[in-house]
């Protein structure tokens, strides 16, 4: 079967969709609805069967052509109802568009991240919830089992359905001095995102409050091909200091537990967060990544 590139405006997305709907490696972030969000001119691709699928978050600056990984989408890559091997890959590379100067490109964790294609990497960290809530809790370290305990004293309640506002103003009073790269746009998309997974019944967010229902800490969390995936999350300074986190985690996973569910702390390299999402028994799992820069030397400089 052909492979080709197609244009945002030839992508038939009723198929593509239901193409990830089957893949085996099918996951949230390349269903076309959330691509338009977070990468609204991406490009393709594709089999001309579309059995297979690899989107392309493409953007352009300066007259340049590029392909950069979106914020809020982790995972990218090839795409398919059937075993990808090197040779696909290969082949759905090689048909990129030599107009793509500049490609940083994340690849999903069903791609060996060791094939001589990939150079980098990157690392989530993954949790089965297949299991009794009890054995999961087994897999707690001790530090993430005295914070729980800690904080069933503070009366803590769980929630489903919080607002997107509430969570993102946790977010800007807690984190958003700490980490600069998330600019006001990306709320925007992080909004719609959440309208969207929301009306779809494939997200939502879940919170955690006091006694008195005041949210000390939320996580907006999506669902689709058996995985669940923590996309963005949030906790105030009380939400700290009373542990809120560590329940909202636990109870999700008591709620969830004897599923066929992966759940996907889309793990950080910031050394706390990595050891929070560890406490709870999560493994570290890579994902390749795809990097060329072919840009101009004068350019390039800037890009390193």
């Amino acid at each position: 079967m052909k492979t080709v590139f197609l244009e945002h405006k030839n992508i038939d997305k009723k198929i593509w969709d239901n193409t990830i709907d089957k893949a085996y490696n099918g996951i949230i972030y390349a269903y076309s609805w959330y691509l338009d969000i977070v990468s609204p001119q991406w490009n393709a691709v594709i089999t001309e069967d579309y059995n297979t699928l690899m989107p392309l978050p493409a953007k352009k600056k300066y007259g340049i052509d590029y392909i950069i990984q979106p914020m809020f989408m982790q995972q990218g890559g090839v795409f398919s109802t059937q075993i990808i091997n090197e040779n696909n890959l290969r082949e759905f590379i090689n048909v990129i568009p030599e107009k793509y100067k500049y490609i940083v490109l994340n690849f999903n964790v069903f791609i060996n991240d060791k094939n001589a294609l990939f150079k980098h990497n990157g690392i989530t960290m993954h949790l089965d919830l297949v299991k009794a809530y009890e054995n999961i809790y087994e897999g707690y370290n001790s530090n993430t089992k005295r914070n729980i305990k800690e904080s069933e004293k503070h009366e803590l309640k769980f929630h489903k359905n919080i607002d997107a506002d509430t969570l993102i103003k946790l977010f800007r009073k807690s984190k958003a001095k700490d980490l600069k790269q998330i600019k006001d746009f990306h709320f925007d998309i992080l909004q719609k995102l959440i309208n969207e997974s929301k009306s779809r019944n494939m997200g939502n967010i879940y919170g955690v409050s006091d006694k008195n229902d005041k949210i000390l800490a939320a996580a907006f969390l999506t669902y689709s091909n058996n995985k669940h995936i923590n996309i963005f999350n949030a906790s105030s300074k009380e939400g700290y200091d009373k542990k809120a986190m560590f329940f909202l985690f636990d109870r999700y996973f008591s709620a969830n537990s004897g599923k066929v569910i992966t759940f996907d702390f889309e793990g950080s390299s910031i050394p706390g967060i990595a050891r929070f999402y560890k406490g709870f028994g999560a493994k570290t799992v890579n994902f390749p990544i795809l990097r060329s820069n072919k840009l101009p030397l004068f350019i390039r400089i800037f890009k390193k």
